[in-house]
This record gives structure tokens, C-alpha cells and sequence, in this order.
């Protein structure tokens, strides 16, 4: 076993009720030769988790309890609360290898580095993807429905139809104007320069607030010619544990009000994007949702198309 080395790094990790998860994502953030020397649990559970888990996580592990429930609110007390600049905002149900955080922290203390998202295993050609049959007839469904699509001349895009996905079997790195919220780093020194933070409109624990900001982010950090960009060299392996879970018809609702709520926000002159958007929702429905999500699907889409004056002016009803 090498001697393990601390590095200026701070990693936020909202949880809620999901304490087995979250004890065994922070075993693997300590596990490599170079490691955070903070790791802040933001936790909004019932029951909070002890923070003399293991001695191990003495030096580096912080839990701050929040009362309401939002993975916004979560991730914005856990920047203030950070002591270091390079920002790893990652879930509460990853894995990574040995090498993920060495490699992740020489690159972001690059001046000219903003942003780096991960992909997941599944769809990183660098570890061992394998095609399987399915994810071509998933894929097919994804270009059909908008939400996937291929790496442009310039990076990674966020489409119309406000799901954004990378493209499988990647090899090397792209330039993106967005990160999967599971595991992407920032500079805190840039957020508070530019003022951006997590939209506490955006509550629970429901979708696209990692898309929101990271777009938002990644807009200035385009405007002074910093890098933003998604590597497959980090290796991160995204659980999606069922531990806890959001109720299913409340997932599906705020799935559909959020994006309309972002393409409004982000994108208010792309009238173009709004009929993708509907395009978007019925062929989702129909495609990809499973036989009893069906309902709530539809449900959630009459109910979100009836609140879009709302939605266009910012207001998300609860």
C-alpha cells in the first residue's frame, strides 16, 4: 500500500436516506494514492450520518446537516463551505479507481481549465466498453426522442430537447457546454466571479440543475476562452442505487416542469426549441417510458403544458 497524499481539492456530496450508498462512495474517494483533504457531505436525511464512521475519515470528512430538501440548496452550502477552489460536485453513488482524483486534480490546476465532467463507465471506451444490442435500439429511440446527439465540431451540445447525453464507446476528450451532475469539477474562485450557483428554483431532487448550471458556467467560461471539456480517461462508475428513490409519478412531473422551465431560461429566443420540446415529450412517452410510467408521463405532460405561462416567467409551481 503506497503513502496516501492529500491534495487542495474539496468534494460536495448532497445525500438524502442514503446512508450504506454514500458510506461506500466516500470509501472510494479515499481509496487512491492522491486524495481529497475535504470532503463535504451535505445531508438533508432523517437520520444523519456519523462522521466518525471510520478513523480514516477524521482528517478530511465534513458533514453539514440542511433542513429543506434540494440538491440545489445542498450543493450551493456545500461551495460556501469549501476551503479550496478546485470544486469536485459529485452523487452520493459513484466509484472510481485509483487513479480518478490524481488525474482530475493535475488537470484542473490548469489556469486555462474551467470545467471537467466524467463520463460513465458504461459508455467509456477507455475501460473496456462492450456494445451490447440493446443500446442500439436504445440509441435509436434516443435520436428519435432528442435525447442524444452526437459530439458537433464544437463539443457537446445542449439539444432541444433538453436531455442531454453523451455519445457511447468514447475514446477521447470532447469540449462540452454542459457536465453530468454525478461527477464534474469547477473552480469556486470562477463562480463567485461570475455569480453562478445552483438554481434554488429547481427543488428536490429532481432533474437538469446539474445541466442548468454547468451550461450557465460554461458560457462565461467560453467567453474567457477557458477550457470546458468531458474526459473519458477518468474513470467513474455511476451506481444509480435505489436505496433511496424519489416517488415515481413526482420524478416524471418534475422531469417534464424543469426542462420547460430551462428551455425557457437558457434558450428564451429559440422558439424552435419549443416545439422540439413537445416533439421530445410524446415521442419519450411513447418510446421509452416503460408500460406503467406511461400514464404518469402523460399526466405530468397535460399537467406541465397547462403551467407554460408560468413556466415562461419563471415560476415553477410546487
Amino acid at each position: 500500500m503506497y503513502n496516501q497524499k492529500y491534495i487542495p481539492l474539496s468534494v460536495v456530496i448532497p445525500t438524502y436516506n442514503r446512508k450504506k450508498i454514500l458510506v461506500r462512495t466516500i470509501e472510494s474517494l479515499l481509496m487512491g494514492e492522491y486524495i481529497p483533504d475535504e470532503i463535504i457531505v451535505v445531508d438533508q436525511s432523517e437520520v444523519i450520518l456519523d462522521a466518525k464512521q471510520d478513523s480514516r475519515w477524521d482528517k478530511v470528512v465534513k458533514i453539514f446537516k440542511v433542513d429543506i430538501v434540494s440538491l440545489t440548496a445542498a450543493r450551493n452550502v456545500g461551495v460556501r463551505k469549501a476551503n479550496n477552489d478546485i470544486i469536485l460536485f459529485c452523487d452520493d453513488d459513484i466509484e472510481i479507481n485509483e487513479v480518478t482524483i490524481k488525474y482530475l486534480y493535475e488537470e484542473m490546476k490548469k489556469e486555462d481549465v474551467s470545467l471537467i465532467s466524467a463520463v460513465n463507465s458504461d459508455d467509456n471506451a477507455v475501460y473496456d466498453y462492450k456494445e451490447k444490442e440493446y443500446r442500439k435500439l436504445r440509441n435509436i429511440a434516443g435520436y428519435i426522442c432528442g435525447t442524444r446527439l452526437p459530439a458537433r465540431k464544437g463539443g457537446y451540445i445542449i439539444g432541444w430537447s433538453m436531455k442531454g447525453h453523451y455519445s457511447e464507446n468514447m475514446m477521447k476528450a470532447h469540449t462540452t457546454e454542459w457536465a453530468y451532475g454525478f461527477f464534474f469539477c469547477v473552480k469556486k474562485s470562477l463562480m463567485e466571479k461570475w455569480n453562478v450557483w445552483f438554481d434554488e428554483n429547481l427543488i428536490k431532487y429532481a432533474f437538469a440543475e446539474d445541466m442548468d448550471f454547468s451550461c450557465r458556467y460554461c458560457r462565461c467560461s467560453k467567453e474567457e476562452r477557458l477550457k470546458t471539456f468531458v474526459e473519458p480517461k477518468l474513470y467513474v462508475h455511476h451506481l444509480v442505487s435505489k436505496e433511496w428513490r424519489m416517488p415515481q409519478e413526482e420524478a416524471i412531473l418534475y422531469g417534464f416542469l424543469n426542462r420547460w422551465y430551462l428551455s425557457y431560461k437558457l434558450f428564451p429566443k429559440h422558439w424552435w426549441y419549443r416545439i422540439g420540446m413537445v416533439w421530445s415529450d410524446i415521442w419519450y412517452t411513447i418510446l421509452v417510458c416503460r408500460k406503467r410510467e406511461r400514464y404518469y408521463s402523460f399526466k405530468s405532460m397535460i399537467r406541465t403544458y397547462t403551467k407554460l405561462k408560468k413556466l415562461k416567467h419563471g415560476i415553477i409551481e410546487r
